[in-house]
């Protein structure tokens, strides 16, 4: 799916990646690595609808397949990852991709030693330490470090948002399409609990630092920017930055 212009969505079931072609094509995001069936059942039985057959396929199967899918019926080459932030679920594939696509990866280097494996990251409060076990971080380089205000490319400028991660990033092309990651949450029809307005906070119990999160939002009006892809839930295609700039007032 063309999510705008010359972005392209790729949905991953709960979580998207993004391909980005601009003066550079850029892989956006890496998703998920396969999710052991008992973690499946514990969201399930938490209250988390995940989904269809082909839903929950994706989250089986983990991400990696799925995108060179995506990047091979399509004919991209990607010349670089850039990561959101550390997340599993964005740098679930990140070491299988980097390696089959030889590109380098960049993202802030607050978060990078959280992917180097380096530094572990805070324990989750999403799911007993048992189950998070199985979805530890699988350890890769980080080639290039991305500094807040910097222009990636020509098109693409990078936004350190901190709050949901240190290192949590949004990234802006052409002054046209804001890809946010975890720094807002779209709309989720599935689950409305996660997100049941156009523009939602990022989730408290995966932020490190909702309140740092939530006041860091305000950065992202300094630019220009008509649609927000966030990461999880539905893209606001129409009028984002004044969407944005509503919900930061009612906060």
């Amino acid at each position: 799916m063309r999510a705008s212009g010359s972005v392209h969505e790729i949905p991953l079931g709960n979580v998207k990646a993004f391909i980005i072609e601009g003066e550079t094509t850029i892989l956006v995001d890496t998703g998920i690595m396969p999710v052991p069936p008992e973690i499946l059942a514990f969201f399930e039985k938490s209250g988390i609808k995940l989904g269809d057959a082909r839903e929950v396929a994706f989250l089986h199967n983990g991400s990696f397949r799925y995108i060179m899918d995506f990047i091979e019926d399509r004919g991209l080459a990607p010349d670089a990852i850039i990561c959101t932030h550390y997340h599993t679920d964005h740098t679930g594939s990140l070491k299988q991709l980097k390696e089959t696509l030889h590109v380098p990866v960049a993202m802030h280097p607050l978060d990078i030693p959280f992917v180097e494996g380096t530094l572990d990251p805070p324990p989750s409060s999403m799911l007993p330490p048992a189950l998070a076990e199985h979805v530890k971080i699988t350890p890769c380089r980080v080639d290039t470090a991305l500094e807040d205000k910097q222009f990636f490319t020509p098109d693409l400028q990078i936004i350190h948002v901190g709050g949901h991660t240190p290192g949590n990033l949004s990234l802006l092309f052409r002054e046209e399409v804001l890809l946010v990651g975890d720094s807002i949450m779209g709309r989720n029809l599935r689950n409305p609990a996660l997100g049941a307005q156009e523009i939602n906070p990022p989730l408290p119990a995966a932020s490190m630092d909702q309140k740092m999160a939530l006041q860091n939002l305000i950065k992202l009006l300094d630019y220009n920017f008509t649609v927000m892809l966030p990461s999880h839930g539905e893209p606001i295609r129409e009028n984002a930055r004044e969407k944005l700039k509503k919900f930061i007032e009612d906060l």
